[in-house]
């Protein structure tokens, strides 16, 4: 556009990782102007920044200044701005903070890497010579301004993975009570939302007050070629900043995913069978020798029970370093209500009937064009009461634990939880729906390399004088109490989303909250009946931390 390609000299490049830099930036951009060099800032000059804007601005500059810290070029749009300025002939002038950083321990790595944007020697900027660092990038961006716009005789390939990202995410949801006008609402806004993109993929989650099979056939009204899984949650459901949950316990959401260039199967197994790890694995292996390359990460949706086999089924067929996501199936009060319901595919480009299951098992294997980075978190804390595990029920594949250290497993929960489960909850023909109740003081199989794998209570047997989990358990298993509050949960989780942009989840690379397409989270369903009321402030924290509406 037009407006797009307004003159300016300087293009100030950083990365917005840390706010030093971010605050350097600010300052290079202000000596510039002052000394009447226009410069292009993208905080201060774009409402809403995209690669092709960036992209304008970058190849009409004269100069561009790059801010140099431990982090600049893990930036993928730092490496597109010095990429496009390269080819395009631009002078590259980089400073950094002498008084922050060492050039040989912090920033020479950049230079071996990229040595094409240190022609210039870089600038050593420290504040306690202010107006020495003031002129010398005076200067410098003078001899640079001088010295003209020259393109290189062969221009450097943008790499792949640096390419503007074609992948539009949109989200949108319904709290209606008439499913047919819930499923319309909710994928009219999220077709709205993706703009002119043309959804690959659709997933569903719905309260169980919604009808599956209802669902799943408007759905196919609307989007007859489209690919879709889903399940039915926990008494609402998470859109953006908001928590879509009432006393009613109605709401339907829609995550839309527009991917041209990436690939999306999804299997239905409806009916489990006796060697569930074994289908598992062989349905999976089919769908992936379409593809050479690995998946990007695979999501599976379940009704609960045989997680552990299933999960072990999809590792054996993706292998152990696919990243594995999802959850079961949930309903308000863990009565077995859940449903899962998909539109497979039949082959790489076609969408079949919707199928609805009761006991199913929903997968979705998934090649993206765009990169993927996952986390799993609990948010919860291990207390002092451990024991180990002496014996469990096996007619439920270990479900149910019997007996800790030697006792009833019901009496052993019970004194470690001082009583605060069994008094509040209702018995029925000798068994208690315990999911809400104990979901801030959960089990936790104690790990050898530390890690606690959170174990649900959702039934205790005055019968048995056992606890049923959402968990596989054997003899043998340490086994512990953990414990959370509602406030310490809306805080921390929000904040574990900070790692995994920062490169230390499934993906090495760094992320900027600017780079985000969207995101898709999964909250435990016991956890949203303890926290309730609270649901609405977390779901906001949430969409904070990740930085993005979709």
């Amino acid at each position: 556009t037009e407006s797009s390609r307004s003159s300016h000299d300087v293009f100030v490049s950083h990365c917005k990782l840390l706010p030093d830099s971010e605050d350097r930036a600010v300052w290079v951009a202000d000596i510039c102007e002052c000394n009447d060099w226009p410069s292009f800032f993208d905080r201060s000059h774009l409402h809403q920044i995209s690669m092709e804007e960036l992209e304008i601005k970058v190849v009409n500059s004269k100069v561009v200044v790059t801010v140099l810290d431990p982090f600049t070029f893990e930036s993928r749009w730092v490496r597109c701005e010095h990429i496009w300025a390269y080819n395009a002939g631009i002078p590259i002038v980089v400073i950094f903070d002498a008084d922050r950083y060492r050039w040989e321990t912090d920033l020479q790595k950049w230079a071996t890497m990229y040595p094409w944007v240190f022609k210039r020697q870089a600038l050593a900027l420290t504040k306690c010579q202010h107006r020495t660092s003031m002129n010398e990038l005076l200067s410098a961006v003078h001899l640079a301004l001088q010295a003209g716009i020259h393109p290189p005789e062969a221009e450097i390939r943008l790499p792949a993975s640096d390419r503007p990202c074609q992948v539009v995410v949109g989200v949108a949801g319904s709290k209606h009570f008439d499913t047919v006008e819930a499923v319309k609402s909710a994928y009219s806004c999220m077709r709205y939302r993706l703009g002119q993109a043309r959804p690959t993929l659709i997933i569903v989650s719905f309260t169980c007050s919604h009808d599956a099979a209802s669902v799943a056939n408007q759905f196919h009204k609307l989007a007859p070629d489209t690919l879709m899984l889903g399940c039915s949650s926990c008494r609402g459901t998470i859109v953006n900043d908001s928590w879509l949950g009432d006393e009613r316990h109605t709401a339907l959401s829609m995550w839309g995913l527009a991917d041209e260039e990436g690939s999306y199967e999804i299997i239905h197994i409806e009916e489990r069978p006796a060697d569930l790890k074994g289908a598992v694995r062989k349905q999976l292996m089919h769908v992936c020798k379409r593809r050479r390359d690995d998946p990007s990460f695979a999501l599976l949706f379940a009704s609960p029970g045989g997680e552990e086999a299933i999960i072990e089924g999809m590792a054996d067929a993706l292998g152990q370093h696919v990243p594995i996501i999802g959850g079961s199936s949930a309903d308000d009060k863990g009565a077995g209500e859940w449903h899962q319901i998909s539109k497979a595919s039949s082959d790489l480009a076609h969408a079949e009937m919707p199928v609805v299951s009761d006991d199913g098992i929903c997968i979705l294997v998934a090649w993206s064009s765009c990169q993927v980075a996952t986390t799993l978190t609990s948010g919860f804390r291990r207390t002092c009461h451990a024991g180990v595990v002496t014996k469990v029920d096996d007619s439920d594949n270990g479900r149910t634990i019997l007996e800790i250290d030697g006792r009833a497993s019901m009496a052993v929960y019970d004194e470690w939880t001082n009583g605060e489960i069994t008094k509040t909850v209702p018995w029925d023909k000798g068994f208690a729906n315990v999911l809400a109740a104990s979901s801030l003081m959960p089990l936790g199989e104690i790990c050898s390399d530390g890690y606690m794998r959170v174990m649900h209570p959702v039934l205790l047997s005055n019968v048995t004088g056992g606890i049923t989990t959402f968990c596989k358990s054997y003899t043998g298993m340490s086994i512990g109490m953990l414990e959370a509050s509602p406030e310490n949960l809306v805080e921390l989780i929000p904040k574990t989303i900070r790692p995994l942009l920062e490169g230390r989840g499934t993906s090495s690379a760094m992320i900027t909250l600017d780079e985000i397409c969207g995101a898709f989270t999964i909250f435990c369903g016991g956890l949203v009946q303890a926290m309730d009321e609270r649901m609405q402030l977390f779901t906001k924290k949430l969409a904070a931390a990740v930085g993005h509406h979709s």
